[in-house]
């Protein structure tokens, strides 16, 4: 997952850099995006437990996912522990999939949040 800067909570930042984790974590915002699919199983229940857990920190999340079997894109918000999510279009065949979302809240861990998202990747069908 490529981890964004703090500048803008969003700007192009470095590929998983220790120090724009850091940064991005201490201004109360961590952004990113991972090419290919998740598992939209395991990606909801690391949201929910993520919510359930450290919903008080995680002021507002959204994202847009692109869900392993699946023809549609997702896209999912929450507002502190209130979560939804749902389809919203279609992709194009030819287009390039990825996920991306944004975490805005106190005292936010970028790492434990990039290793949780990174453990939705789906395993690469054969």
């Amino acid at each position: 997952m490529c981890i964004r800067d703090s500048s803008g909570c969003g700007a192009p930042g470095t590929n998983d850099s220790s120090a724009a984790m850091a940064a991005a974590a201490a201004d109360g915002c961590v952004s990113g995006v991972r090419a290919g699919v998740v598992d939209l199983d395991a990606f909801n229940r690391w949201m929910l437990a993520l919510l359930r857990d450290d919903g008080g920190s995680l002021v507002r999340t959204k994202g847009l996912l692109a869900a392993q079997g699946h023809d549609l894109r997702f896209c999912f918000q929450s507002v502190y522990m209130t979560f939804d999510g749902r389809a919203v279009g279609r992709w194009e065949d030819d287009e390039p999939r990825s996920s991306r979302m944004v975490f805005i809240g106190v005292d936010l861990d970028a790492k434990k949040l990039t290793a949780g998202f990174e453990r939705c990747a789906a395993a690469a069908s054969t």
